[in-house]
This record gives structure tokens, C-alpha cells and sequence, in this order.
């Protein structure tokens, strides 16, 4: 299989490695799209390795985010069928895979993946993973929200946007900091207001609290 590689030097080349095979308790997923994060740009500068607990020598794969379909699964795999169109978040330091996410053939636990709902794109499902979760953790930190207000800045960023709509079905009341041709995606995900970054007179707009179906 063809992987993208972070050499020692820093940079990065197209690889041809041995497909993988799943081990007890892994998938394999034949990716149709991988994200590009800033988390994958620190890896590629070299700090990132560091916060990652990366030993700066090593050699590893590029991409975190990954969606695409089941082709191999381990014989105890039961719950992820061959087929299965799955999203899943992996690490640079794993030691299942000698490849990221940016990869023909990506190796994660079964636990790790889920299945993408019917109707939404897999190149979209790619986007997910890191940045969805990311806001969820931080939010867990919160503790609950019993009526509680909150500030997301950055609120139509790629984990901000996350950060609003799960605050706001966990009962949060939120305000999103973000430029004005942001405000009207910021209500439809839940935030009762929106403050415009850039200032200004018009920089409060009030919206429903509530989050409206697509």
C-alpha cells in the first residue's frame, strides 16, 4: 500500500509498505478520506512529536482522522462486518499500524471506529473524529451544564463549531465569538447568541437556543 511518512528530517514522502493485517480485536479500513488537522502540521514541524510522546527519531505516518469502509476484520470482530462504512480517530505513536490515517489501508482497534450513519458523505466523516471529540472532552472538564453559561470563541473553528452544538444539547446556554457570515450557522447549531470577533456595532445577534434539524 502507498503511505504519506514523516521522515526524521521533518519532511514527508509517498511510501510503499506491506498492507496491513488486522490483529485480535482490529479492523482494517480501505480509506476513502483522511483530514488534514492542525494537530497533523505540529507532527510534520516536529514540536508535535514531543506532545504526542514521540521519540523525535521515528519515523511515522502521517493523518489522524480516517473514514472509509471495513475490508478485513479480525475473527473476534463481530460488531463491524466486512463493508461497514466507518469513521475512526487514531494516534501517531500507535503501535498497531507503522502508517497514519493518510494511507491506503488503515489499522485501528474495532472499539476505536463507528459506524457512519446512512446519508453522510465519507470525505465528511473524515472531518469529524478529532475535532468532535476534542470539544467533548473539553466540555466533560466543564462538569454539567445545569443552566450554566457558556463562551465558545473560535465558536465556527473546527473544534468550536463542535464545542456549540454539543454544549448546547447538553443543556448549555451559549454564546459563539466568531465573524458575522458565522452567526447564522452558530444558531442553527445551538448558541443562543453570537458576539462578532472583528467588533463593531452590530456584534450581538440573538438567535432561538435551540438547534433546528437539517
Amino acid at each position: 500500500m502507498r503511505a504519506i511518512i514523516v521522515t526524521q528530517s521533518g519532511g514527508f514522502a509517498v511510501e510503499h509498505l506491506p498492507d496491513p493485517v488486522p490483529a485480535a480485536g482490529q479492523v482494517r479500513i480501505k480509506m476513502v478520506g483522511a483530514a488534514v488537522n492542525p494537530a497533523d502540521l505540529n507532527i510534520l514541524e516536529g514540536w508535535g512529536r514531543e506532545a504526542a510522546g514521540v521519540a523525535a527519531e521515528r519515523r511515522i505516518g502521517l493523518g489522524l482522522d480516517v473514514a472509509g469502509v471495513v475490508d478485513m476484520a479480525a475473527p473476534d470482530v463481530h460488531d463491524l462486518p466486512v463493508g461497514t462504512p466507518v469513521a475512526a480517530l487514531t494516534s501517531p505513536h500507535a503501535p498497531y499500524s507503522a502508517a497514519g490515517t493518510a494511507a491506503e489501508y488503515v489499522i485501528v482497534p474495532a472499539a476505536d471506529a463507528a459506524p457512519v450513519p446512512d446519508g453522510i458523505d465519507l470525505l465528511d466523516a473524515a472531518t469529524v473524529p478529532l475535532n468532535s471529540l476534542t470539544a467533548d472532552q473539553l466540555l466533560a472538564r466543564l462538569g454539567p451544564a445545569r443552566g450554566r453559561r457558556l463562551l465558545v470563541t473560535g465558536a465556527a473553528g473546527g473544534v468550536g463549531g463542535y464545542a456549540v452544538a454539543l454544549a448546547a444539547c447538553a443543556g448549555w446556554t451559549v454564546t459563539g465569538l466568531a465573524r458575522p457570515s458565522d452567526a447564522e450557522f452558530l444558531t442553527r447549531a445551538g448558541a443562543v447568541e453570537t458576539i462578532n470577533s472583528l467588533g463593531g456595532s452590530h456584534g450581538l445577534r440573538r438567535g432561538t437556543g435551540r438547534r433546528e434539524a437539517e
